[in-house]
């Protein structure tokens, strides 16, 4: 099975390996894994999130966490379409 994007994939592998945790911010997936641009991580964040995605047309992946502007996220459940 795989998952529809690299990046997503890159995350839950890094939340499965204990080097994230449940809530992270894009600084926190640069430390935990590379390999892209330096901006991919926060846009991608951003664009993903749970309220913004359907404006975005793409899919969630993620939801905000906290108080707005504190760019904290936390990863959706994985759906079968996910995979």
């Amino acid at each position: 099975m795989e998952v529809t994007s690299k990046f997503v994939a890159a995350i839950d592998q890094a939340i499965k390996d204990k080097k994230l945790g449940k809530c992270f911010r894009a600084a926190n997936l640069r430390e935990a894994f590379g390999g892209f641009a330096y901006n991919t991580y926060g846009v991608f964040l951003s664009k993903h999130e749970k309220d913004k995605a359907q404006h975005n047309r793409c899919k969630a992946y993620f939801e905000r966490v906290g108080e707005s502007g504190s760019g904290l996220y936390r990863r959706l459940p994985i759906e079968r379409n996910d995979l």
